[in-house]
């Protein structure tokens, strides 16, 4: 998931262990990534979030 904005961050959040998802913010400033050390993401990508889980839930683990 990629958000845009002031400091666009990207999202990625493989499976692991059949229920745990393992995210990894990027972020970038200026036009060079890194990996976050404070940021996170807001309770609107929550929902996103749990689109995801609820999918994997009913296609992977059905």
């Amino acid at each position: 998931m990629i958000e845009s904005g002031p400091g666009t961050r990207l999202f990625f959040g493989p499976w692991d262990n059949e229920n745990g998802l393992r995210i990894k913010i990027w972020v970038t400033d200026g036009g060079s990534w890194r990996l976050a050390c404070n940021e996170s993401f807001c309770i609107w990508d929550m929902q996103v979030l749990a689109f995801e889980g609820n999918a994997y839930v009913s296609t992977m683990l059905c």
